[in-house]
């Protein structure tokens, strides 16, 4: 992963500080034919986006109209809006999204993104970012809070579409981020970023976001400094994101559910084979208690063609530390046509262990693969009370070989699913007939199904 750290050296002169105690609501616009002596009205708009930065003040709204929009510098939003007027950055509703386009970026610079927000209540909405060089991020955030960021297309940027640092209470929904992490196109970097990444967040949802082909992981929630907590990630679709689909690092109490992760295209394999589907390691400071990953929950999701379905691990200088997961609740998910593993869990069980159940998830492998867990490098691993526990799972394999089928109440007939290898979620219906209807632990249903109806 990329040490995603975002550099404000060089922040410009649009780069803002203010104090204003204005709330009245004013919008004001920018245009490719408009010039900046105007009063950015709709029929008399400025012409730059860094001149309409620095008449922002709580309370308005920048209308970016459509076009294409080059800088030589990075634009910042530094200036806070509040809980009852809002900053506003803003494509048109109905309209083409504007498209601010970071060519003319220096490679190799000390700017940190195309767009930076470095302020509280400042919403980002209906934009197109893109081709910001290497090491910049299409849309950074660093000590965000209580803001909306949604609608916009990320693409084409050097590390990630979208990383947030040390945010709060930020919905990130409705984006479309794809083939970001350029620095990694030719999948040979030594280090890599994400699609959408998040160092830091207290009470963040992202949520629907179509996250695909992008040359590092998915989409990841890394905590770090003891800093994360209460995160939701649902309703999401990852197609055939490099290395890992939904990645958690070092994180807590964080809810993944109603996700889509899909990985079946080669060109975005490592190795030769698909990423792993939802993923949860410490990557680094393994054995401080403070940080480690405890307390987070997968249900609902569906993973199709990855290498390992479910994975945990350890990658530090010193892995015999790893602490390992700690209370991973992983229910009633669907891992489809898995390559490798259902299940691979690194290092376990070592210096803590507990509280990691799997139950009512159905798995189902390759016709070449047949090992439903993989654990402390064992195809037999015998589940322990309290530390690694296995229930009403239901595993199947169109081949003889089942290896490390374990835990009680295990169903391994033919689920008889409508369509076992499709890539729409729509085909993971069970038919009437299936032997995983009622076969799942009733003390773990969720009460909404993949769509968020509720059930029964």
């Amino acid at each position: 992963m990329f040490g995603a750290t975002f550099n404000f050296v060089a922040l410009v002169a649009i780069f803002v500080l203010c104090s204003s105690t204005a709330s009245k609501a004013i919008d004001l616009y920018v245009s490719t034919t408009g010039n900046d002596t105007n009063p950015g009205t709709l029929s008399q708009p400025f012409l730059t986006i860094p001149h309409g930065i620095t008449q922002l003040a709580p309370g308005t709204t920048l209308w970016i109209l459509p076009g294409t929009y080059f800088y030589p510098q990075e634009l910042a939003i530094g200036v806070a809006g509040t809980s009852t007027a809002p900053i506003t950055i803003s494509g048109m509703p109905n309209q083409p999204r504007p498209i601010i386009d970071g060519r003319l970026l220096p490679f190799g610079g000390a700017h940190g993104s195309l767009l930076a927000i470095i302020a509280p209540y400042v919403n980002v909405q209906r934009l197109s970012l893109r081709n910001a060089p290497w090491p910049g991020h299409c849309l950074a955030l660093d000590y965000a809070a209580y803001a909306d960021i949604s609608e916009n297309e990320m693409t084409g940027c050097g590390v990630n579409g979208l990383w947030m640092g040390n945010g709060t209470s930020v919905a990130i929904h409705d984006n479309w981020i794809h083939h970001n992490d350029v620095i990694n196109q030719y999948r040979n970097a030594s280090n890599w970023g994400q699609g959408l990444g998040i160092d830091n967040c207290l009470g963040c949802v992202l949520e629907r976001n179509l996250i695909e082909e992008n040359y590092g992981e998915g989409l990841t929630v890394h905590k770090v400094y003891q800093w994360q907590h209460g995160c939701i990630v649902q309703a999401n679709t990852l197609l055939d994101n490099w290395s890992v689909g939904l990645y958690l690092i070092h994180a807590s109490n964080t809810l993944v559910q109603r996700n889509f992760v899909r990985l079946v295209n080669a060109g975005f394999f490592r190795s030769g084979y698909p990423a792993t589907g939802l993923s949860i390691t410490d990557e680094t400071q393994a054995n401080v208690t403070s940080i480690r990953s405890t307390n987070n929950t997968w249900v609902n999701n569906i993973v199709v063609g990855a290498s390992s379905g479910w994975y945990g691990g350890a990658f530090t200088s010193d892995a015999s530390l790893a602490l390992g997961p700690s209370h991973a609740q992983v229910y009633y998910n669907t891992f489809s046509e898995s390559v490798l593993t259902g299940v691979t869990i690194q290092q376990a069980p070592l210096n803590g262990e507990a509280g990691n159940i799997f139950s009512s998830n159905f798995f189902s492998m390759t016709p070449t693969a047949g090992t439903f867990t993989y654990i402390n490098s064992s195809n037999n691993y015998v589940p322990k009370a309290g530390v690694i526990e296995f229930h009403y799972n239901a595993f199947w394999n169109s081949s003889a070989t089942k290896l490390g089928v374990i835990g009680d109440y295990v169903v391994t007939d033919n689920p008889m699913l409508l369509a076992l290898n499709g890539e729409e979620s729509l085909d993971f219906f069970p038919q009437a007939n299936s032997s995983l209807l009622g076969s799942g632990d009733p003390s773990t249903a969720p009460s909404d199904d993949f769509f968020g109806q509720q059930i029964g």
